[in-house]
């Protein structure tokens, strides 16, 4: 598999070179590769609009992205107790995501669309590289959480991960990152296609083009296939134990505590469910188009709008660095205070105010609405200034030996003095 930072068009480098066998139909030195596209194939990323709105959508990912993840970053460094071994593979998968945000999101779509490299030899190989690093981390730190969480589920009294073992698990994820794309750092080329204006970056691996083939496939499988079958075996394992351990309080529980844990259950299934879904979902697309692509097995009308079909699913892979902070961040309750923590006191203050406001206004609502409505009480009692007490008591029982007709009788004058009453009431105005 190839990384999503490839420019989309290696595989077509000498169809390319083939177009300029007619040079007399232009009048430029040099032919512009959009205008190629557009003109033989109709390419729809050879079009302005259509780049400023993918750049719109890249631009408002990218916000989120660094906003949300930068969010994450600063609510775990500045409170004490969310520095636990989970958030802090929370917190290396947030720098991942940042980079990723920086490079993948910028770079990529830009040389999709432009088509030419402008950036030089240097980054022409560094780009790659930092991409293809980042996004490997980011795979492995996703699976480092999950058996960081099924060792706390299924062995919570013999777990002895410390901090010391995190940071040496993520020291490890980044050297086998690097390791895995620094085939990308030697095989980038920066390359002046005879015939067309500017410079190209292309993954160049003549003589030896069977080895992409081959590199592509063990990417494949280390990148994507072995941590997603961790994060599938873990999640799984978890389901498996917190369901067990559910039955087994229903035998011990009364009906209250049952609903407690069985919305505890769902709660703790539903964000797994949705962290395993939110990474399927995001790479998957682009995964099955780039190894397809290796293998020349495109279907004929995705392979003529390659650029096209590119872009998109790499615009796909780039919201996962917004589900991240959303998924792994606004699901923690902790976080989720931490966060309002970062929003400067003044805000805060002012929206406590109007918060404060909105209740008391409510609430003389609620009182002013109290003033109109006359109570009906379920029996009469009778006052007098001079005994109270024992009208009182002659009055309940008097009503207690009432005839079922004659109490009827005396209710329902009660209740005509009362809508009289209300009726008077209603014609006053707030």
């Amino acid at each position: 598999m190839q990384q999503e930072n490839n420019n989309f068009y290696n595989n077509n480098q000498n169809n390319y070179l083939n177009y300029s066998s007619s040079p007399t139909q232009f009048i430029s030195p040099c032919f512009d590769m959009n205008l190629i596209l557009w003109t033989l194939r109709r390419d729809p990323t050879a079009r302005l609009p259509v780049a400023a709105l993918f750049a719109s959508f890249y631009i408002l990912i990218i916000l989120i992205g660094i906003l949300g993840n930068v969010c994450v970053l600063l609510a775990i460094s500045r409170t004490k107790s969310l520095q636990t071994v989970s958030n802090l593979f929370i917190f290396a998968l947030s720098c991942s995501d940042i980079v990723v945000c920086f490079v993948s999101a910028t770079f990529t779509p830009f040389t999709a669309f432009y088509k030419v490299w402008v950036f030089g030899p240097i980054l022409c190989s560094l780009v790659p590289f930092i991409a293809g690093t980042s996004l490997c981390f980011s795979a492995f730190t996703l699976a480092a959480i999950s058996v960081d969480r099924f060792l706390l589920i299924r062995f919570p009294l013999n777990n002895q991960l410390r901090h010391k073992h995190a940071f040496f698990t993520i020291l490890l994820i980044s050297l086998l990152s690097m390791i895995l794309s620094l085939p990308m750092l030697f095989t980038q080329k920066l390359v002046k296609m005879e015939g067309y204006c500017g410079e190209f970056c292309f993954e160049h691996w003549s003589p030896y083009e069977r080895l992409r083939e081959v590199y592509g496939t063990v990417l494949l499988i280390v990148q994507f296939v072995i941590p997603l079958s961790i994060i599938t075996f873990c999640y799984t394992g978890i389901s498996v134990r917190l369901n067990k351990s559910v039955l087994l309080r229903r035998k011990k529980m009364g009906i209250y505590h049952q609903k407690i844990a069985n919305q505890r259950r769902q709660r703790t299934n539903r964000m797994f469910i949705l962290m395993f879904f939110a990474f399927i979902l995001s790479w998957v697309w682009t995964v099955v188009f780039n190894i397809l692509r290796d293998f020349g097995l495109l279907p004929e009308f995705i392979a003529e709008q390659e650029f096209l079909y590119g872009v998109i699913t790499h615009a796909i892979a780039m919201t996962s660095t917004v589900w991240n902070p959303i998924l792994y961040a606004l699901l923690n309750m902790q976080l989720r205070n931490a966060f309002v923590n970062l929003i400067p006191i003044k805000i805060r203050k002012w929206l406590s105010k109007e918060k404060l406001v909105a209740a008391n206004l409510g609430i003389a609502a609620e009182k002013s609405l109290n003033k109109l409505l006359v109570p009906t009480p379920s029996a009469i009692y009778i006052y007098s200034s001079n005994n109270k007490k024992e009208n009182n008591l002659q009055s309940r029982r008097a009503s207690s030996c009432l005839l079922p007709s004659q109490q009827n009788k005396n209710e329902e004058n009660f209740l005509k003095s009362g809508e009289e009453l209300f009726s008077s009431t209603s014609d006053i105005q707030l």
